[in-house]
């Protein structure tokens, strides 16, 4: 969940930083890279990002697993 704060409005550190590289003329080529396109582009993860948070509540088993294999040992 931090990790999704940190990339999507109204903290979006990340998501800045992206586009303040993107206004550099030797990245973007020259041209004009908005914030909304940014934006766009970090959706699909975010996406993907709460499916996983929101199956890990549901099935917490996931999570756990791998703890309790290593204290098995």
């Amino acid at each position: 969940m931090c990790e999704i704060g940190t990339v999507v409005p109204p903290v979006g550190m990340i998501s800045f930083i992206v586009h303040g590289i993107a206004q550099n003329r030797e990245v973007n080529l020259g041209q004009k890279i908005p914030l909304t396109d940014v934006f766009r582009g970090v959706i699909g993860y975010v996406v993907v990002a709460l499916v996983l948070v929101i199956v890990i509540i549901f099935v917490p088993e996931l999570a756990l697993w791998l703890p309790t294999i290593s204290s098995v040992r």
